[in-house]
């Protein structure tokens, strides 16, 4: 397992409350309490360098960080300084001059909030920042921020509130940090990428173990737009790259990124659905050409119907049925199969208005608000009526649904 020093020097990330106001207080030691999953891939010990607002800190400071390096260089392997966000960028700059062409990694991060706070960036950040330190791949002075890892040299602070405060300064960016994984830019792209959609936790896990390099958090009311797109793309280090927006509401924010793309080649999959989606990524052939697969697997979700199951949120009258609020409700592709009072009899109602005679598997996703039992339970009493058909069930920890159904 690889060491790490973390180097503490203040900014906003070590604020606390104090009498003044929000001032730096906490120690790396601390920091590092808030990011314990780093013990998974990396040893980290710290040092309480300085504890100062970034605004206050000037050359001789940039001094005494290279000094602690170089003390500390032989006995760790890699550094991460946390940092203030004002003068990061001046930091980074410096550090690289006095350190040049390091062979281990250098890493300048911080945040935009305290990492006491419950919506903050800092958590995050350090976490990326650590694990960024702890690839064999890493060297030099860089900045990682906002899953961005930026040249030292070339980082420069652009916005004063965003979480996506830094950008690099006429050069690319060195790589990415997605989902614990870190794409290093500077290895040669590989010719095929996936960006998809999701809308839970299970479902997550399994776009991943299909290949899937970045995934978008989505659902009902979280729409990803076109910059969410374009922040993916620039994310996937491949030549190809095919999108995956599952949700009929998503296909043009992802069509628009399209054209706004120069470097790489982009396919949008207009998968409608999240089973969709899968169906398309189990039809994707390494051999073939990105044309030919974006062919096959667009024309492979005419195969896939899908059906929801949700709540209603008040009375209503939707093709021709009466809706109560509180009634459980079976959505097919294009209208609302089934409505009621007891779930499991309006998903199995749903499910058989979605089976014909070619129908041959049946894929359960079971929602966070569902339990594993109940799901096995609905399976075998379908099973029981439709023998001929397979039948797989997944925790897909959706919200909202509590089951999302595939027919193929």
């Amino acid at each position: 397992m690889r060491k790490i020093l973390l180097i503490g020097t203040g900014g906003t990330i070590a604020c606390g409350h104090s009498e003044d106001g929000l001032k730096p207080l906490l120690t790396p030691e601390q920091l590092l309490s808030y990011v314990q999953d780093s013990k998974e891939f990396c040893e980290t010990d710290t040092i309480q360098l300085m504890n100062l607002d970034s605004t206050n800190i000037e050359p001789k400071h940039w001094l005494a960080m290279a000094a602690c390096i170089e003390a500390h260089y032989n006995e760790y392997d890699g550094f991460v300084i946390c940092h203030g966000t004002d003068t990061m960028a001046f930091t980074a700059a410096a550090l690289s001059y006095l350190i040049q062409h390091s062979p281990k990694p250098i890493v300048i991060t911080g945040a935009q909030h305290p990492i006491d706070l419950e919506d903050t960036d800092a958590r995050v950040n350090l976490m990326d920042s650590l694990r960024f330190a702890a690839n064999e791949k890493a060297h030099d002075v860089c900045v990682v921020f906002d899953g961005k890892i930026i040249a030292g040299t070339r980082a420069k602070k652009e916005h004063s509130k965003s979480y996506n405060a830094f950008a690099s300064v006429n050069y690319p960016y060195l790589g990415m940090i997605s989902d614990g994984r870190v794409l290093l830019y500077f290895e040669e792209p590989k010719e095929m990428g996936f960006i998809s959609v999701s809308i839970g936790e299970g479902i997550n896990e399994i776009f991943r173990g299909l290949g899937v390099d970045y995934i978008i958090e989505g659902g009902q009311t979280m729409n990803p737009s076109t910059e969410d797109m374009l922040n993916a793309i620039e994310k996937v280090n491949a030549k190809n790259i095919f999108i995956l927006p599952n949700n009929k509401n998503i296909i043009l924010a992802a069509n628009q990124a399209v054209s706004l793309v120069e470097d790489k080649n982009i396919f949008v999959i207009p998968t409608r659905t999240v089973p969709q989606g899968i169906t398309a990524l189990i039809n994707y052939i390494p051999e073939s050409s990105a044309e030919d697969n974006a062919k096959r697997m667009t024309e492979e979700l005419d195969n896939v119907k899908t059906g929801q199951v949700t709540y209603a949120v008040r009375d209503t009258v939707i093709d021709d049925k009466q809706i109560r609020q509180g009634d459980y409700m079976g959505i097919g592709d294009k209208t609302i199969l089934s409505v009621g009072a007891d779930m499991e009899a309006v998903t199995k109602d749903m499910v058989a208005q979605m089976l014909d005679e070619e129908s041959s598997i049946i894929c359960i996703y079971y929602g966070a608000e569902t339990d594993e039992e109940a799901a096995n339970k609905l399976a075998e009493d379908i099973q029981e009526d439709n023998p001929d058909v397979e039948i797989e069930v997944h925790f897909g920890g959706q919200p909202i649904y509590y089951y999302v159904i595939s027919v193929e």
